[in-house]
């Protein structure tokens, strides 16, 4: 199932242009500041974290023949398969040392996007958009 969302994505990704694509790749580090300024401004306004914590359980499962090696011919039976999980566990943090971290990045973030505007002008120049044809014509 991965694979076929893997493939559907790189579908579109080949779609795009390659004025989009070197915006998008211009714009990258700004999304993933925005990203962390907005969970650290979450954790100072709920007063914790949370801890991204992986588990094990079984999931019950129809599999065909028996995996016993007994008698391979025999049906369906039920399987028990291991499944990681993640879950999310409530962790203290110093609210000082995170109001910190949060004014360094929006530092950096401001920095990133200066960046950023000279990166998409540069874009633009290296693609110039194309001159949309009038409906019904060709160009």
């Amino acid at each position: 199932m991965r694979a076929i969302a893997l493939l559907l994505l790189l579908s579109l990704a080949a779609c795009a242009t390659p004025r989009q694509s070197c915006e998008r790749a211009a714009l990258y580090d700004l999304r993933v500041l925005d990203k962390l300024i907005r969970q650290s401004e979450q954790t100072i306004a709920r007063g914790f974290a949370y801890r991204r914590e992986p588990y094990e359980r079984s999931r019950l499962d129809f599999c065909y023949g028996s995996w016993l090696g007994r008698n391979p011919a025999a049906g369906f039976t039920f399987c028990d398969w291991p499944e990681i999980r993640v879950r999310e566990v409530p962790v203290a943090v110093d609210l000082a040392a995170e109001r910190r971290n949060l004014a360094e990045l929006k530092a950096k973030r401001a920095e990133t996007e200066r960046r950023a505007a000279r990166t998409l002008a540069d874009c633009a120049a290296r693609y110039p958009a194309q001159a949309e044809a009038p409906a019904g014509t060709k160009k």
